[in-house]
């Protein structure tokens, strides 16, 4: 039960500090927070999501497309939202993210 409470309560401070970072344009060290939670919890394709977004707004584009396509492979569906997330501006000209998107689309 102790154990259970601790990971809770780092995964609520982990949350919180990838969303400061992520308001704060601290965008390497929020991909840092939510590579933590992925480990702590690999199923959520919540987080995968925010990884990309977070590695998009970092510049990092390759690892950015790899963790949408975690996040697609563990149940994001909405292409329209994707397409629309101001967040993967940088990805647009990617072959890799428009790729995904028509995957989607099918």
């Amino acid at each position: 039960m102790a154990a259970r409470r601790v990971i809770v309560s780092s995964w609520a401070d982990l949350n919180e500090a990838a969303t400061a970072d992520m308001e704060a344009g601290r965008f390497t060290r929020a991909t840092a927070m939510l590579e933590l939670m992925g480990r702590m919890r690999p199923e959520n394709a919540g987080v995968d999501y925010r990884l990309a977004r977070a590695f998009a707004r970092a510049g990092s584009k390759n690892a950015a497309v790899q963790a949408l396509r975690h996040a697609v492979r563990k149940g994001v569906s909405d292409a329209a939202a994707i397409e629309a997330e101001a967040d993967f501006e940088s990805l647009r000209g990617e072959e890799g993210f428009r790729e995904l998107l028509r995957s989607l689309k099918k």
